[in-house]
């Protein structure tokens, strides 16, 4: 019997689209590409270690449906991340939020990930 699990998580106002979890590495760094409700493609870069000690998160457009995303880290086993979704950008009327983590492990880096709508809009 073939089905599919049909669900629909909210939080707050924000529909998940996708997320998951990677280990990636850093010289590699990943791509995630999603395809609906909205055709994007993420790319983030994990540079060497901050060296001021500080973590530092910039972000620039590549074209309309490309954006990359270069998260500099400091070396601390806890990691980094963003535990409340912000907003990315806006794709054919749609805002697009990420909320993330990244954590070194051994001599990869572990990512995880969450991607958003805002709640009403033509999500699936």
């Amino acid at each position: 019997m073939n089905s599919v699990l049909n669900k629909k998580i909210i939080t707050g106002k924000l529909r998940l689209i996708d997320n998951g979890w990677l280990q990636v590495d850093p010289s590699s760094g990943a791509e995630i590409h999603i395809q609906e409700p909205v055709s994007i493609r993420i790319i983030f870069n994990f540079p060497l270690f901050n060296e001021q000690g500080e973590t530092k998160v910039t972000g620039k457009s590549l074209d309309d449906k490309t954006l990359e995303l270069t998260l500099e880290r400091v070396n601390n086993v806890l990691g980094f991340g963003s535990a409340k979704p912000i907003l990315i950008g806006t794709l054919n009327g749609q805002q697009i939020f990420l909320s993330y983590s990244v954590s070194p492990f051994g001599d990869s880096v572990s990512l995880r990930y969450a991607f958003y709508v805002k709640e009403g809009t033509d999500a699936r």
